[in-house]
C-alpha cells in the first residue's frame, strides 16, 4: 500500500520538531550550534534538489534524537560515577573510582582490564567543567546538582555588585537621560538576573528553588528550568558584550572610562567561555 505523502502543515510541524530537538540538544548538553547548522544545510539542499521530504525529514528527526539519547546516557553514567565516588570516596590513585576506573596518580589503566569507560572521561570533564565555574562565588541554591546554575548567576551577581558601577557611571556621561542608549535596558536586565529578592536568590531561579525543595522532586521540570535559567544569563551577556564592545570603540573615552568597560567585557568574555555559553545567542 502506498503511503500517505505528508501535507504542507505536517512538513512544517516535523521541520519545527527537528528545529527544537536541536535546540534542545544545544541547551541542554551545552553543546555549539554546528549540528543545527548542519541540518539547516542538508535540508536546503534537499528542497534545492527537490528530493522526497517525507523520507529526508523522518531520518533527520531521528538523527537529531539520537544524538540527544547518547549524550542523555552520557550525561547520566558521569552522573552517577560522580554519585558513587562521592559514596565510596576516592583519592585518584590506585584502581581509580571505586576500584574499577582509571588508574589515578599515574595513569595505570583499568582495574578491571579494560577500556577506560566513556562515562570516566564524562565524569572527568564535569570535574574540569566545575574547577572553572569554583572561581566565582554562589548565588544560595545551596544544591549541589545545580552547580552550574548556582555559580552562574553568582557570577552575574558579582558583574552587578563590583564590575558594573563604573560602567553605569560612563553610560551617564554619555547619555544623561535615564532612557537614551542601552543603559536602562541593560540595567533593568541586569537587576532582574542578579538582584537577591525573596528566597535570597534573583527571581529568575524562585521556580528552581521551589522544584528542588519538592520531594519527590520532578527532574523533567527541574532541567527544563535549568535551560531557561541558562538560557536567560547567556542571552544578557551576548547582549551586554555587545554593548561594551562598541562602548571601547568610542574614541571620546576617557582613560578611565575606557578601563572600566575593558574590565567589565573581559569580566563578562570569562563567564562566557567559562560557562560554554558562546553559541547560546538569541537569533
Amino acid at each position: 500500500m502506498k503511503r500517505k505523502r505528508l501535507s504542507k502543515n505536517e512538513i512544517d510541524d516535523k521541520i519545527h520538531h527537528i528545529r527544537s530537538t536541536y535546540d534542545d540538544y544545544m541547551v541542554r548538553f551545552i553543546k555549539s550550534s554546528n549540528a543545527r547548522e548542519a541540518f539547516e544545510r542538508r535540508y536546503r539542499e534537499a528542497l534545492a534538489t527537490r528530493i522526497e521530504l517525507d523520507r529526508f525529514l523522518e531520518v533527520e528527526l531521528k538523527v537529531a534524537q539520537e544524538m540527544c539519547a547518547r549524550e542523555e546516557k552520557r550525561l547520566r553514567k558521569a552522573e552517577e560515577l560522580a554519585l558513587r565516588s562521592q559514596n565510596g570516596g576516592t583519592n585518584g590513585r590506585g584502581n581509580g573510582v571505586n576500584g574499577n576506573g582509571a588508574g589515578g596518580a599515574g595513569g595505570q589503566g583499568m582495574g578491571n582490564g579494560e577500556e577506560e569507560p566513556q562515562g570516566d572521561f564524562a565524569d572527568r570533564y564535569i570535574e574540569k567543567l566545575k574547577q572553572r565555574a569554583e572561581k566565582y562565588p554562589v548565588a544560595g541554591l545551596e544544591s549541589g546538582e545545580v552547580w552550574e546554575v548556582d555559580h552562574l548567576y553568582g557570577a552575574l551577581q558579582k558583574l552587578e555588585r563590583e564590575i558594573w558601577p563604573p560602567v553605569d557611571r560612563v553610560y551617564r556621561k554619555i547619555y544623561p537621560s535615564r532612557y537614551d542608549g542601552p543603559r536602562i535596558t541593560l540595567e533593568n536586565k541586569l537587576l532582574e538576573l542578579a538582584e537577591a529578592r525573596m528566597g535570597g536568590v534573583p527571581q529568575v531561579l524562585h521556580t528552581l528553588q521551589m522544584l528542588l525543595g519538592r520531594f519527590p522532586r520532578n527532574y523533567r521540570e527541574i532541567e527544563w528550568e535549568i535551560k531557561q535559567t541558562i538560557l536567560k544569563a547567556s542571552f544578557f551577556l551576548h547582549d551586554a558584550r555587545g554593548e561594551l564592545e562598541k562602548l571601547l570603540h568610542e574614541s571620546y573615552l576617557a582613560d578611565s572610562d575606557r578601563i572600566a568597560a575593558k574590565t567589565a567585557y573581559e569580566y563578562i568574555e570569562g563567564i562566557i567561555a567559562d560557562f560554554r555559553l558562546k553559541d547560546l545567542k538569541q537569533k
